[in-house]
């Protein structure tokens, strides 16, 4: 099967407990633990979405909250550890960003725990520009 990047609709119950799997694997989680609940009320906000990798299986994810003013903030973001580097998470982001400059947003941001050097790297290796940290939680931002 082809794998292709498509979004996901709050009814989709299988994606979205991948999705919340794969998330809470990695104990990244500064703010809270995602959960399908949380996924599902999520998505029934107009301004968010979820896009996933998909090969008859979800290998990643990535989310997407539009705010008004032209701008977005990308997360949450990850990819299942039996795919990493792969380019799956890069191919995801730059998607959700190509998706994003189509829905006129000029600028992107990020949060991540400052403890988390994978995500900080992933973050500056697709030219997000750390911006300050404040209370363990690392932004990034990135013009489109």
């Amino acid at each position: 099967m082809k794998n292709f990047i498509r979004k996901v609709k709050s009814d989709e119950l299988d994606e979205l407990k991948t999705i919340a799997e794969i998330y809470n694997f990695y104990i990244q989680n500064f703010e809270f633990p995602i959960d399908e609940i949380f996924l599902t009320n999520s998505l029934r906000d107009k301004n968010f979405k979820i896009f996933v990798y998909d090969n008859g299986i979800i290998l990643g994810f990535c989310g997407i909250y539009f705010y008004p003013n032209s701008y977005a903030e990308i997360g949450p973001i990850g990819v299942d550890k039996k795919f990493l580097n792969q380019h799956i998470g890069t191919s995801l982001l730059n998607y959700v960003l190509n998706f994003a400059k189509e829905n006129n947003v000029r600028k992107c941001i990020a949060r991540v725990s400052d403890k988390n050097s994978n995500a900080i790297k992933f973050f500056t290796d697709n030219e997000f520009i750390p911006e300050t940290t404040t209370n363990s939680v690392m932004y990034f931002l990135k013009f489109l």
